[in-house]
């Protein structure tokens, strides 16, 4: 079974264990291999590809992530995010689907709740006269809103200030991109955690 990837954080060595999330399985890396040549060590930033045992080739998809075994990605079906709408035809609402890319995951998102604007002149949250959050019913082209999403299914996800590469994504529809965003928060008081 071999295991592309490009290493984001830490290093990793031949003969160690790790965990494949989010199916929490634990595998053993038998060879790494840096610009097809056979290396002991592979550090942050090296494009790799991995050679493990106890796990079966079907079972390795896009989107899962390679986790130390004490130190495992969150797992998600909801998150928080803000999120800015590049290009639009129509407006977004509560219940509109999209496609979201995320690190190398694809997967369907719903817009379950939008739950702030964003003041591009102030750079901060928009607050009515009372100075509570304003809360859209919808959003247009070029908006920066703050929305709760809902995944088809759980997925590999951090918040963008724990790690970047995992909490940025892209909205896509119809094969366009109508946004990007960033992760603010995948917590156990706002999702569905199987970790």
């Amino acid at each position: 079974k071999q295991w592309y990837q490009r290493r984001v954080r830490g290093a990793i060595g031949k003969n160690e264990s790790l965990t494949i999330m989010p199916n929490k399985t634990t595998v053993q890396v038998t060879d790494v291999l840096i610009d097809d040549e056979e290396s002991e060590m592979a550090d942050c930033g090296d494009n790799v590809k991995l050679k493990v045992k106890n796990i079966e080739e079907e079972d390795v998809a896009a989107g899962m992530v390679l986790c130390s075994l004490d130190n495992h990605c969150k797992i998600a079906d909801r998150f928080l995010a803000k999120i800015q709408l590049v290009e639009l035809r129509n407006i977004i609402a509560p219940g509109f689907n999209c496609i979201m890319h995320i690190h190398n995951a694809v997967v369907e998102v719903s817009f379950q709740e939008l739950v702030g604007l964003f003041d591009k002149k102030t750079g901060k949250r928009m607050v009515d006269k009372k100075g509570k959050a304003v809360k859209p019913r919808c959003a247009k082209e070029r908006d920066v809103v703050f929305a709760k999403l809902q995944c088809a299914s759980p997925i590999c996800i951090e918040s963008f200030d724990q790690f970047p590469q995992m909490g940025r994504f892209t909205l896509r529809d119809e094969g366009k991109t109508i946004a990007v965003g960033m992760v603010l928060k995948a917590s156990d008081q706002l999702c569905t955690v199987t970790n």
